[in-house]
């Protein structure tokens, strides 16, 4: 039979390592969401300052988007404007259990519009009660109109970062 005090001694010992490994799973965690983060804003970045022609909203519902698009091109001064926010788009998380207003796909191309050589393909999300415009890091078809996976990854532009009334 063990003495009470080394009984003692053994739960506050378990109980230590659990709190240690709790806070280890939740650092881990906090890491990874950062990587992917930072990830995702350096991958939409590369995009927006490459050689881009056009911009493109569509709406979207249930995965698939819709037409009519709002296309904004070089003869658009709105579309240096978009092209500055992605640019210099901050990492952040979306609100959480916020409810979607609209969702729509970003399609950044290069040439005509007509062409579909599109250099990215991205959710944009504005949330009921929150403030901005959420980009999100998603896999499509080949004519970016279907998403296939959505991928970790959220960054933050201004509302109208598009344009007022974009989305």
């Amino acid at each position: 039979m063990a003495l009470p005090i080394v009984e003692r001694v053994a739960d506050f010992t378990k109980t230590k390592w659990w709190v240690l490994l709790v806070a280890l799973f939740m650092a881990a965690t906090a890491v990874i969401v950062t990587v992917m983060q930072g990830s995702f804003a350096g991958e939409l970045r590369a995009v927006a300052q490459s050689n881009v022609d056009y911009l493109m909203l569509c709406d979207f519902r249930r995965g698939v988007t819709h037409d009519p698009c709002q296309v904004i091109d070089a003869a658009s001064p709105r579309l240096g404007t978009a092209l500055g926010h992605l640019s210099s788009a901050s990492t952040r998380l979306p609100p959480g259990h916020a409810r979607a207003a609209k969702e729509m796909m970003l399609r950044i191309g290069r040439g005509s519009v007509t062409s579909k050589q599109y250099l990215g393909c991205f959710r944009v999300v504005r949330f009921v009660d929150s403030e901005g415009i959420y980009v999100n890091g998603v896999t499509t078809d080949s004519d970016c109109t279907r998403i296939e996976k959505y991928r970790a990854g959220y960054v933050a532009i201004p509302e109208g970062g598009f344009g007022h009334g974009a989305i």
